[in-house]
């Protein structure tokens, strides 16, 4: 995913959403200014991020706990309360 810092380091840029990135790439020079502002790695992730392109492997963990709330709040007898 994109983490915070990384959010920060691509607004300095304009790079807000996936279609900023997508129009990035065949831009010749500004692509290389945002590859090394990022770095190659990151650049890389963000691209195929921006194409639907995740190879990360999903886990499937078993659940730790489940919660639920109860509201002990004020019961109502009728609307008009």
């Amino acid at each position: 995913g994109v983490g915070s810092a990384l959010v920060k380091k691509c607004a300095t840029r304009n790079l807000v959403t996936c279609g900023d990135i997508l129009e990035l790439q065949n831009a010749g020079n500004k692509q290389i200014e945002a590859k090394e502002a990022i770095g190659e790695k990151t650049w890389a992730m963000l691209c195929a991020y921006s194409r639907g392109q995740d190879d990360r492997i999903l886990e499937n963990k078993e659940r730790q706990s489940v919660g639920a709330e109860i509201n002990w709040g004020i019961r109502f007898q009728n609307a008009n309360q």
